[in-house]
């Protein structure tokens, strides 16, 4: 399970300790030391979960909790308290302010992971939805069947209620017969609480108005209550005078659960879309409307109506996306069944990704008669892909200037992924030499197999920190390129045993060639393959650069993970502010740290964390 959580506690030991328990399951996680810095974090990027201690200088944790639940878009984040404190009146604050759940210092991991995931069971809760669903289908066909089946109940009464005639539908419901029921009123039969309503909607039938339809409760024969839909008829003399009811009920129990169950489904399906940032819709072409979810409202700043135009919508997507989501769209309306189209749009001044998924159903003359999609925030998604598409580019540059073979080893399915310069190495093309284990191991010369397999065995069994090897390998014109082979196992199961393994090949009749550039040049690229490679690159790569800050440089860093500004920084170091923020820069991009709880992690990690 992934996730997105943020940690604020004034505590170094707590943050590194929450830290690498939630990391080492693959949570993204942010640190801050105060309030307000993750108050700001929130704003800029929503968190799944937020985990929070309850007494801290300055804002405690009971006040951020507060904010949080003032904040429409923040209310709904699940807060779980930390505290070292047992005091019950803590607890009851904790729980007071909004919070979800409590966990009393000091930690037990496996306590902070189980709580953690029940919190954020988001998969286990659509699955839940769609189970709901099904159940509310199977609901709706049994109340079709009753109503097919059922037979009215009849049954006429004197204005004080005193029955004069029931049918023998009525008499099987409520388990009397006539006699029993004729001569008694009707009122013992009705729930008690209902009686009054009853009462006072049968005074208000007139000649003029001699119809009312009531719903209300009875306790039929065996006990139990249910729903009953009756008509009522008014009989009145000449002068106006009532002189009987009639009384036509038909049982509406099965209606009252499915009207319960679709509110119910409803709240969960909001619910879900909210947590999920996924709307839904449904669009009527004749009328170019669309009946959009409350998330789907959210999304575009749509409002409440429930309903909106196609221009009112259209005009929330960005200018430069407009030509090409109208001409998907026309095509779309051609006869394809589904469209799915990535855009973006304008909020309130803000750009997001969408991507929109509808089905369309046409009509025999080919005419669109009904069509229902879902839109999905994926801003998050593309910054990532960025991200990633800016990783490789940098490897792929820093490769493209080196004499490096990057490899990649798939160790259960013994698969073997392999650079494009693998095969100029060796003068093989692409289709000569496949991806499997065996033809990989096949090139290396017999006389270095048992001294390649010793150590890579060695490796594999977690004896050796790194796998290195130098060896012969078997050039297609029959010649011995000889290599230099490293590499590290970068994923383990529960078991230990390896399941992948990521290193890099170099033609070492190079390696004379190489100068003081060249070598710096290796560093990069091995930093950047175990950059793709583990869970937490930026630890190994920033930490040579943290010894060589400077003085001046640590306490800079320091006052920056605590929240001061440029100015307070300056204040107390007797600087400019330009001067600190033009350090800030540098800093910064040097370390290459792109927001404030990267440059906490930091200060943590390397001791630099300073007090206010």
């Amino acid at each position: 399970m992934t996730g997105n959580i943020i940690v604020v506690d004034d505590d170094q030991t707590s943050l590194k300790l929450l830290d690498n328990i939630l990391s080492a399951c693959n949570y993204s996680i942010r640190l801050f030391v105060s309030g307000d810095l993750a108050l700001r974090s929130m704003h800029a990027a929503k968190p799944d979960l937020i985990l929070l201690d309850i007494r801290m200088p300055n804002m405690n944790g009971l006040e951020i909790c507060q904010k949080l639940k003032r904040d429409e878009r923040l209310k709904d984040i699940p807060v779980i308290f930390l505290s070292a404190a047992t005091d019950i009146e803590d607890k009851i604050k904790a729980f007071q302010a909004g919070g979800v759940d409590y966990i009393t210092k000091p930690f037990h991991t496996e306590e902070i992971l189980a709580r953690v995931a029940t919190h954020l069971k988001l998969h286990s809760a659509l699955n839940e939805l769609q189970t709901i669903s099904t159940e509310l289908r199977y609901s709706e066909a049994r109340y079709r069947s009753v109503l097919e089946d059922q037979t009215e109940i009849i049954s006429r009464f004197l204005p004080d209620g005193t029955f004069l005639f029931v049918n023998a539908v009525y008499c099987r419901l409520f388990g009397k017969s006539a006699n029993e029921l004729i001569g008694q009123r009707w009122q013992p039969i009705a729930h008690p609480d209902d009686v009054p309503m009853i009462e006072t909607k049968l005074r208000e039938m007139s000649p003029d108005n001699s119809v009312v339809t009531i719903e209300n409760r009875v306790r039929i024969g065996n006990g139990d209550i249910h729903w009953m839909q009756f008509v009522n008829r008014g009989f009145y003399d000449a002068d106006g005078t009532l002189k009987e009811i009639q009384s036509v009920g038909r049982d509406i129990t099965e209606l009252k659960e499915t009207e319960l169950n679709l509110r119910e489904s409803d709240e969960a399906l909001q619910r879900a879309q909210s947590v999920a940032r996924i709307g839904s819709f449904t669009l009527d072409n004749n009328s170019e409307t669309s009946r959009i979810s409350k998330e789907t409202a959210r999304l575009f700043d749509l409002g409440d109506k429930g309903v909106t135009s196609f221009a009112e919508w259209f005009a929330r997507v960005h200018p430069d996306d407009q030509a090409a989501v109208e001409t998907a769209w026309r095509n779309a309306l051609k006869g394809e069944p589904y469209y799915d189209m990535t855009y973006r749009i304008i909020v309130r001044g803000v750009v997001s990704w969408i991507r929109a998924l509808v089905e369309l159903r046409f009509d025999d003359q080919g005419q669109l008669a009904h069509a229902v999609g879902t839109v999905q925030d994926i801003s998050d998604l593309k910054q990532i892909e960025s991200n990633l598409r800016e990783s490789d580019e940098r490897l792929e540059m820093a490769l493209a200037g080196s004499s490096l073979v990057l490899w990649d080893w798939n160790i259960p399915e013994r698969k073997v992924t392999v650079g494009n310069r693998w095969h100029e190495l060796l003068g093989y093309s692409q289709d000569e030499l496949g991806n499997d284990e065996d033809d990989w191991m096949n090139l290396i010369n017999p006389s270095d197999q048992e001294s390649f397999n010793k150590k890579l065995s060695s490796h594999l069994q977690g004896e050796t920190a790194c796998f290195e090897s130098e060896h012969r390998l078997r050039h297609k014109d029959g010649r011995w390129v000889a290599v230099e082979a490293r590499g590290k196992v970068t994923l383990r199961d529960k078991g230990n045993a390896p399941l992948r393994m990521v290193g890099t090949i170099l033609d070492v009749t190079q390696r004379k060639r190489l100068n003081k550039d060249g070598i710096s040049l290796l560093k990069q690229i091995e930093a950047l393959i175990r950059e793709t490679s583990t869970p937490s690159p930026a630890k190994e790569v920033r930490s040579n650069a943290a010894e060589a800050l400077t003085k001046r440089q640590r306490q800079i860093l320091g006052l920056i993970a605590i929240g001061m500004t440029s100015a307070e920084i300056g204040k107390q170091l007797h600087l400019s502010t330009p001067t600190i923020i033009s350090h800030r820069r540098n800093l910064m991009s040097k370390l290459d740290l792109h927001s404030t709880a990267e440059v906490t992690r930091f200060a943590i990690d390397h001791g630099l964390l300073a007090t206010k």
